[in-house]
């Protein structure tokens, strides 16, 4: 019976395995001759600040992917010295691609500070997300790209830096602005965006999605699994085609709307389930080009080199397979107590004197027949099986089997001595 179970598992995992999608996945989308650089006054602006002894306008550069008349991404720059090339075509890079000289260039920690500043600021995080996040009611667009641009000039072009960046306030007609409402903002989220908050964000070009291992089998009554997801920052969804519960190892079910990265899901599948199979999907959605670098596609003529913020968004899906043998039948409920049993058919009684006859004189009166064992009333049959009654009709066959052998053998010796006598 386990052997069969087995099998029809393994029919089911081998049915769920020929729809399986891959097991890890990931978004491109980029198209031959893009991106260019968006004109000047197509920019998002922020307002002017005063570092050192210079001056600047932190901006959110606005790019095409693709011929069009609106622009679909959008970058800040990550080396404060180099100018911009407006309207240029530009190369497509990851970091290893960096044309400039400055800590970008020379400190891995930098670079992941730098994806972490990118992934939890404006606009990856919407204008309202990212005041909520960093406690600002009231923070505008403006003094949000100021902060995030000033984050990123302050981690690349800081001493050691060539540019030895040092942020110093807004700058005014007035002159330099540290007190202001707008300005205290600014500076709250250069310290939360540079601050032990920033743990670092490895590089990652695109939405990647895996779900590790893609095939996992077990039982029913246990924790089928265990099976972990891996995925780059982005929306992250779960679906389950079975009506269990997905759970942590230690039993806590798991959001579907919120499933937890780098931790180890299970399927809870109930003791008495039959063998069966399920498939976990998940489906993340996020910026198609974020992190990645923007440089000059003219390797002879320098340019600022941009990294990517807002990109818009895809999604990409990655399922696994999970199958489990049956559990135990539960045993059929017992006979209540209580009930009797038929009791046997008592053996018939010998034949009784009629009564009213009176006995002839000088006779003995005859007792009634002591009842033999094949005279017994059949016994009621409480097993299930066909009553067995008198004497095995077996013996009566053997016997007349035999004296047909007999009597043939006879016949066949007469018939020899009444030869041999002929012939003599």
């Amino acid at each position: 019976m386990r052997a069969l179970v087995a099998l029809l598992a393994l029919v089911a995992l081998l049915a769920s395995l020929s729809v399986l999608p891959a097991a890890s996945a990931r978004a491109d989308d980029a198209v031959e001759g893009y991106p260019r650089l968006g004109a000047s006054s197509e920019s998002r602006m922020g307002h002017q600040i005063a570092w050192n002894g210079s001056r600047a306008f932190p901006q959110l550069f606005a790019l095409y992917s693709r011929p069009g008349d609106q622009p679909d991404l959008f970058a800040y720059c990550i080396e404060v010295l180099v100018p911009a090339g407006f309207g240029d075509g530009l190369a497509v890079g990851g970091w290893d691609t960096f044309p400039g000289d400055n800590r970008f260039a020379t400190d891995e920690r930098v670079r992941e500070q730098v994806s972490w500043v990118i992934a939890n600021s404006y606009p990856t995080q919407s204008l309202s997300e990212y005041a909520a996040a960093t406690g600002l009611p009231g923070l505008t667009r403006e003094e949000a790209i100021t902060g995030t641009q000033v984050a990123i000039w302050q981690l690349t072009d800081a001493a050691p830096a060539p540019a030895a960046f040092e942020y110093r306030g807004l700058s005014t007609r007035g002159g330099i602005d540290t007190t202001s409402p707008a300005a205290q903002r600014v500076q709250a989220l250069v310290d939360h965006l540079t601050g032990d908050e920033n743990v670092g964000l490895a590089e990652s070009v695109l939405p990647e999605l895996a779900l590790d291992p893609a095939v996992q089998q077990g039982d029913a009554g246990s924790l089928v699994g265990p099976v972990t997801i891996t995925a780059s920052p982005g929306e992250l969804l779960l679906s389950n085609s079975s009506d269990d519960a997905i759970v942590t190892a230690d039993g806590t079910p798991v959001d579907p709307a919120a499933p937890p990265r780098d931790t180890a899901l299970f399927l809870e599948v109930p003791a008495d389930a039959p063998a069966g199979s399920a498939t976990l999907t998940a489906r993340l959605t996020g910026a198609t080009h974020e992190g990645l670098l923007l440089s000059s596609a003219d390797p002879a003529v320098r340019r600022q080199t941009l990294i990517i913020a807002d990109s818009g968004h895809s999604s990409v899906e990655a399922s696994a397979a999970l199958s489990w043998l049956g559990g135990h039948t539960p045993p059929e409920r017992p006979e209540e107590p209580g009930t009797p049993s038929t009791p046997p058919t008592p053996a018939g009684p010998g034949t009784p004197v009629t009564p009213g006859t009176p006995s002839t004189p000088g006779t003995p009166e005859h007792p009634a027949p002591v009842p033999r064992a094949t005279d017994a009333a059949p016994v009621a049959n409480t097993d299930g099986r066909l009553a067995e009654t008198g004497a095995a009709p077996l013996l009566p066959a053997l016997g007349a089997v035999g004296l047909f052998a007999a009597g043939s053998l006879m016949m066949l010796i007469r018939r020899l001595r009444r030869r041999r006598h002929e012939l003599a």
